[in-house]
């Protein structure tokens, strides 16, 4: 399970972006990025790649906590 919950907040504020911002960049629901930074929701490998794409960051940053 990979958890994002704290780095994607982290990193997801730093670029002073609202988790709906975030949705509409990736395609996704305003929920679903939600359910990520509350651990509810695990992403794909796929999407985690996209996150760190849309929020110039790597996936190591993303999953520290």
């Amino acid at each position: 399970m990979v958890r994002i919950t704290r780095g994607l907040k982290r990193c997801r504020e730093r670029m002073k972006m609202s988790q709906c911002e975030l949705a509409m960049l990736l395609g996704l629901t305003q929920t679903t990025v939600s359910n990520y930074e509350r651990g509810l929701r695990e992403p794909s490998i796929e999407i985690l790649l996209r996150i760190a794409q849309v929020l110039d960051t790597s996936v190591d940053e993303l999953l520290s906590d």
